[in-house]
């Protein structure tokens, strides 16, 4: 019990962290700097429990009543959760520091990529590095029987990942030509070096469930959109979607659920 607490709190503080840096700015340093609210600018204190603060405020300013920024309690709810699971999963281990990292990590992709359409090389090809070096040491990719691959396997999942969404990152910016919308393609660079590290993270062939889980999750998620772009009359061809949140998700369900 003292241990799940332990974690709760450990993810707690991950959150707090992970949200000053999608803010823009380390909070965690300054845990009492107001956040200011996305609408009228007006500061609102951010104590470091976000979703405490968003419940009392019932999710809206106390200045101009608009809606507050759902991602810190989420994130927090993340984190705080995460932890004490894959202490359930791993125990003690190497892997659990491994794993909680890779949950920390997407964690601000996912955060970053929905409210900037931005995923950082800065943050990327660290993450890509640590992977490499993961599997290097004989903490690569784990198959369904618990067996845990090596180098050679996380290379493949890697190539297999980068080399399926080059071909997509090149088909979107052709068919954004074609629109001659000027919205340039539907996917980033960004994206295309994402998945690079979930194929790394995921190795082969699980890679291959974690960009099948992307792929539907992404195109379910692209249809609500723009049926609702439909609705509100403000659809746009070739507009871009955040598709971070995505692949982190795919690479999610094939490290814990492949």
């Amino acid at each position: 019990m003292l241990d799940l607490i332990l974690l709760f709190v450990m993810g707690l503080l991950l959150a707090l962290a992970i949200n000053g840096l999608a803010d823009g700015w380390p909070r965690f340093l300054r845990p009492d700097q107001a956040r200011p609210c996305p609408h009228c600018a007006q500061p609102v204190a951010a104590p470091p429990l976000a979703a405490l603060h968003w419940l009392r405020q019932r999710g809206r300013c106390p200045a101009c009543a608009g809606r507050l920024a759902l991602r810190p309690p989420l994130v927090e709810l993340v984190m705080a959760i995460g932890l004490p699971l894959l202490w359930l999963a791993e125990g003690w281990t190497p892997r659990l520091g491994l794993d909680s990292l890779y949950l920390a990590v997407g964690s601000l992709i996912v955060a970053i990529d929905v409210e900037h359409l931005r995923i950082p090389n800065a943050i990327v090809y660290p993450m890509i590095l640590v992977a490499t070096a993961a599997s290097a040491l004989g903490l690569g990719p784990r198959g369904a029987t618990g067996q845990v691959g090596g180098l050679p396997n996380a290379l493949v999942g890697g190539g297999v990942a980068l080399a399926a969404f080059a071909v997509f990152f090149i088909a979107g910016a052709l068919f954004a030509a074609l629109l001659k919308a000027g919205t340039g393609p539907g996917l980033g660079m960004g994206d295309v070096k994402l998945a690079t590290l979930v194929g790394l993270v995921t190795g082969y062939p699980g890679v291959v469930q974690a960009l099948f889980v992307t792929l539907i999750a992404g195109a379910l998620a692209a249809l609500v959109v723009i049926g609702w772009q439909i609705i509100q009359h403000r659809y746009k061809p070739g507009r871009a979607l955040p598709y971070g949140p995505f692949l982190v998700l795919g690479a999610l369900w094939a490290l814990l659920l492949g």
